[in-house]
């Protein structure tokens, strides 16, 4: 789901580039992004209401409009081809030292 997140992110920031990432929205970015990666790969997930508390999201309902924003963002695509998934792992396998 790691590597989904990062794409994730990646295309949302790409996409929108008046996103600018603070202290204050950088955590919700990745967990948004972590929700939709986990829900996207899992057949099994917790609900909303449990992300957003272990998030460190406010409440459900911001989890909910977050959620649906970056959904929307991303035109509701969240498929990651092989080469894609391959470079963003290659990629996180190069920050290891």
């Amino acid at each position: 789901a790691f590597v989904l997140m990062l794409v994730d992110m990646d295309r949302v920031l790409s996409s929108q580039p008046l996103i600018a990432l603070s202290e204050y929205n950088v955590h919700r970015l990745t967990m948004t992004a972590l929700v939709l990666a986990t829900k996207y790969l899992e057949d099994e997930v917790r609900t909303n209401s449990y992300y957003a508390r272990v998030g460190g999201i406010s409440t459900m309902k911001e989890m909910n409009k977050l959620e649906g924003a970056m959904l929307s963002i991303l035109h509701f695509d969240l498929y990651v081809d092989p080469e894609e998934f391959d470079m963003y792992q290659s990629f996180i396998y190069g920050m290891k030292r």
